[in-house]
């Protein structure tokens, strides 16, 4: 029977993950991020997926998305199906693999940060195998898809055991152009600003430190990807409060500038998060030494150098 419109065949998987991802997340931003696609991509396999079902799935309003009965009742089936389905998956493939750990890294801490240690690592742990994974962990973490995340926070994550990496400084960059309109902290402030999700109140702190308070209205956009949201800093659609060292390098090419300057600590940071018993059991136990020895004492001179190598 040919699979057309309102088929009762199963929809084809990155349509499902693009629905799951969006249901989880009621954003199709966020849900472009996680699955390192468009939101103009999303919006499209979510269109399918409607079609081919016969069915809306989402409520689309000013204030966002939300799911329809149906897209309720449809995420409470498929989306527990696609997490065992993935869990089915990386268990039997597993078994044919030597053992190992699989580390989530954010993209850009991992090229600047985890990668720059891992030869060393490996030299000096040859039984040991990590898999790195350059993309966002935390959902995957609580899946039980991977062993280890690195994230960003204050080290608190119901159910994990977390440990602190690297401190968190972040500076304000923008594109050159949106910089020469912007000459005070209260400018800045003014401007649509970029937010990153896992540190929702980093441009409220910062506004307190310089003596300034938020503007009532925020235009800007919210971002799960630290490396999106430095493309859309670029692409002069706002002013993004980034982290150091891992922006040095677009500094440096000036492809981002600071529209005022200075650095501030914010109290979170950068954590190895891993589910309970897996930092005290091989290779975790190794591997968490050697990241607490190693990266808290790179300076951010080396750091930033590692980023452009």
């Amino acid at each position: 029977m040919a699979n057309g419109p309102h088929s009762p065949a199963l929809p084809p998987l990155h349509l499902l993950d693009a629905f799951v991802s969006a249901a989880e997340s009621l954003s199709f931003s966020d849900a472009a991020d996680e699955l390192h696609v468009s939101p103009s991509a999303i919006s499209h396999r979510l269109r399918l997926l409607e079609s081919r079902l016969g069915a809306p799935l989402f409520r689309r309003h000013h204030r966002g998305i939300g799911l329809t009965a149906f897209g309720e009742s449809y995420y409470q089936a498929v989306g527990p199906a696609l997490q065992s389905l993935r869990s089915t998956h990386r268990d039997t493939v597993t078994q044919h693999l030597p053992a190992a750990w699989t580390l989530r890294v954010p993209p850009v801490f991992g090229e600047v940060v985890i990668e720059a240690h891992m030869p060393v690592f490996r030299r000096r742990f040859p039984g040991v195998v990590v898999r790195v994974e350059a993309e966002s962990g935390r959902r995957a973490l609580e899946h039980g898809e991977v062993d280890a995340a690195v994230l960003v926070g204050t080290g608190h994550w119901q159910g994990a055991e977390a440990c602190r990496l690297l401190d968190v400084t972040v500076v304000p960059v923008c594109s050159p152009g949106l910089a020469a309109e912007l000459h005070t902290t209260a400018d800045v402030l003014a401007a649509p600003l970029l937010h990153l999700r896992n540190l929702p109140d980093a441009w409220a702190w910062w506004a307190r430190l310089c003596g300034q308070s938020m503007p009532g209205a925020d235009t800007g956009r919210w971002f799960q990807d630290h490396r999106r949201m430095l493309e859309a800093a670029e692409r002069g659609e706002g002013v993004a409060l980034t982290l150091m060292p891992l922006v040095a390098p677009r500094l440096r090419a000036q492809r981002l500038v600071q529209p005022v300057a200075g650095e501030t600590p914010l109290p979170e940071g950068f954590y190895l998060v891993t589910r309970p018993g897996q930092m005290s059991a091989s290779p975790g136990a190794e591997l968490v030494a050697w990241l607490q020895a190693h990266v808290p004492c790179a300076s951010p001179e080396q750091l930033s150098s590692l980023a452009e190598k």
